[in-house]
């Protein structure tokens, strides 16, 4: 957290600040997050407002994990700073909590279109970028996942560049375009280096062909899945599925 006697207080102030750190010390956060609101409440200059909005930010988010209320302390802080570095860095933690912890992804929209609109570009402006694609994908807004996906990708060989293969694909999957899904994923596994993500593509490909009732093609790769697939009696039940339906055909 930022120290707070960088700046000039009143000696009883200067008290109160000296409390609420000790409560951090002692791990006593809620009183610690008590005291700050009250301090809150003073006629405070702008830099230790801020920082006090900070603190409590900081305290309800990390340690007493109440994201509503850091919300609020950041919503202070991106509305009421001047310098635009406060304003990045509250913006950052809003989009975190909207996407991470409470899912409110419209929001998260919001901000990470902010974040990605800044001049000059910030550093993470990849990252954001990234993060908003997702965000579409959690409100079903596909084809604005698409447009920013497909943005990234002309960064060949960017940090995010590979998953756009593989998150394409997902939606084309959730649209039932199978064939469309099959293609990003064959690329994506082409170029991935995420392990997890390989696992659950093969899988979504092996339902995919499945749907398209291309059984072999399937079959094959669910059981190229055997041993690394998390949950093998779903395996182990597609495998018996396709055979028993493969059976049936040569009937």
């Amino acid at each position: 957290m930022f120290c707070l006697f960088s700046c000039d207080f009143t000696p009883r102030l200067s008290k109160d600040i000296l409390v609420a750190q000790d409560y951090i010390q002692n791990r006593e956060y809620k009183k610690a997050a008590s005291r700050y609101e009250d301090i809150l409440k003073e006629s405070l200059g702008q830099e230790i407002r801020l920082k006090i909005s900070y603190q409590l930010a900081e305290l309800y988010s990390t340690y007493i994990n109440d994201q509503v209320k850091a919300l609020k302390y950041y919503n202070i802080i991106k509305n009421e700073a001047d310098d635009p570095l406060w304003i990045v860095k509250a913006e950052e933690k809003i989009a975190d909590i909207n996407f991470f912890y409470i899912n409110n992804y419209p929001v998260a929209i919001e901000s990470y279109l902010r974040l990605t609109q800044f001049e000059p570009r910030l550093n993470r402006y990849d990252f954001y970028r990234y993060r908003l694609g997702l965000s579409y994908i959690n409100t079903s807004k596909f084809a604005e996942a698409i447009d920013v996906f497909e943005k990234i990708q002309k960064d060949v060989g960017g940090e995010y560049y590979a998953k756009t293969y593989y998150y394409i694909g997902l939606i084309y999957y959730q649209q039932k375009e199978w064939i469309k899904a099959i293609a990003f994923w064959r690329e994506y596994l082409k170029i991935g280096k995420n392990l997890d993500q390989e696992v659950n593509a093969k899988f979504l490909m092996a339902n995919a062909y499945e749907m398209l009732e291309e059984l072999k093609i399937s079959y094959d790769i669910y059981y190229s899945l055997m041993g690394q697939y998390p949950y093998p009696e779903v395996i182990q039940n597609r495998l018996s599925s396709i055979y028993k339906r493969r059976l049936a055909r040569k009937r």
